[in-house]
């Protein structure tokens, strides 16, 4: 270790040393060349007998460097020095050729965090994997993606595939709630989930225990949920947020909880839209008259897989039609909800990534071949840069 050490030093003190080596070849050529006239050699052949006993200047040298130093570290300082000369010569060369590279660094690594964040990366859910999408396979719009009120009452708890099921209510507007009564006025954003949304999809509140009973009942009391944002923005991240009153169109509604910062509603289920709270939304006869309102999410039980809870929810539908023959028609499709949140996009994203992978390798190869060119001719023409990036 501790000639490693010298050696790494004596890299970085080449110069000195190369100059004392200087000094002490030059006084035994010196020496030498003294020794050879003593002999009655000529003046003018004893430097160079001198020069030939102690077998050339350079080759000494370079020896000594060898032995002192390291070989590969030396050359590739010399490299970059000659590489630093090159590109202060040429700057707009060097401008270029780092844009370019720049350009496509940054959009790969854009890409990439998009690949990731959609496509590779795991739902931010407990068991994540075994979460479905339950949609209506309809083509009328998104009514015909949702279902009524009564199937998913009525497949809670009853199906050997899925152990539960929750949903949200699928026609909400943006900006659709007006709150007033504590500091300025906002539209916000809410959509309406059963009480038993969270639990379902694996999200810990970070604050609060959820909706109660009755707040889940017609014509309880109202309640809500915040996002995370919506509890640091407007309630500034007040660690009694839980209980207290918003006045949300007018009615007061109990924040029932806050949700965590990991949780984004919008980029699951609706991308591009930011949504500030989740009222509570009950499960009754009235809100089934409103035809296809609900978007449903699933969990499987252990060991059942998305194919078994799609061919048994297709027998429970047909069931469900006999029983209540006057309800809309329902076709269930079964998938899961990492397919459904990366299906929409997943083959743009990849088209993407490909033609961003395409286009960083040819800007990188294109870069490359100015740069040699440019330092090639440059070298060429460089007289003494070029013969000292060759030595």
């Amino acid at each position: 270790m501790r000639r490693l050490w010298e050696r790494m030093a004596a890299v970085v003190r080449g110069r000195a040393l190369d100059r004392k080596l200087d000094e002490e070849m030059a006084a035994h050529v010196e020496m030498a060349t003294a020794d050879f006239q003593a002999r009655g050699m000529s003046e003018k052949d004893a430097p160079r007998a001198a020069l030939a006993a102690l077998g050339g200047l350079v080759v000494t040298r370079e020896t000594h460097r060898d032995a002192r130093g390291l070989p590969f570290m030396e050359t590739l300082l010399q490299d970059i020095r000659y590489g630093l000369r090159t590109l202060r010569r040429d700057a707009g060369l060097a401008t270029f050729a780092v844009l370019i590279t720049g350009l496509g660094v940054g959009a790969s690594a854009t890409v990439f965090s998009v690949v990731h964040a959609i496509l590779l990366r795991e739902l931010p859910m407990a068991d994540g994997d075994r979460l479905v999408w339950i949609s209506n396979s309809g083509s009328d719009g998104l009514s015909g993606r949702t279902t009524q009120t009564a199937y998913l009452r009525d497949m809670q708890g009853k199906l050997a595939t899925i152990g539960d099921a929750a949903g949200h209510f699928a026609f909400y507007g943006i900006g659709d709630l007006k709150m007033t009564g504590a500091g300025e006025p906002e539209r916000l954003t809410g959509v309406p989930v059963t009480g038993n949304f969270f639990p379902l999809l694996g999200v810990t509140l970070q604050m609060g225990s959820g909706f109660t009973e009755a707040e889940t009942q017609p014509k309880g009391p109202d309640a809500v949920i915040v996002s995370y944002d919506f509890w640091e923005r407007r309630m500034h991240r007040d660690p009694g947020a839980v209980g207290r009153t918003l006045i949300l169109n007018e009615t007061p509604s109990r924040v029932a909880g806050v949700l965590p910062k990991s949780f984004d509603f919008g980029a699951m289920f609706a991308p591009g839209v930011h949504v500030d709270v989740f009222p509570a939304f009950a499960m009754s006869e009235q809100t089934n008259r409103w035809g296809n309102t609900m978007s449903i999410v699933g969990r499987l039980k252990p060991g059942a897989t998305a194919v078994e809870a799609g061919a048994e929810m297709k027998v429970f539908a047909q069931q469900l039609a006999k029983l209540y023959p006057g309800q809309n028609e329902f076709k269930p499709e079964v998938r899961l909800l990492r397919e459904y949140v990366s299906g929409s996009v997943r083959t743009a994203i990849l088209v993407l990534s490909g033609a961003v992978a395409a286009g960083a390798a040819d800007a990188g190869g294109e870069s490359a071949v100015v740069g040699v060119g440019g330092w090639v001719g440059a070298g060429a023409g460089g007289g003494r840069d070029a013969g000292v990036g060759g030595a």
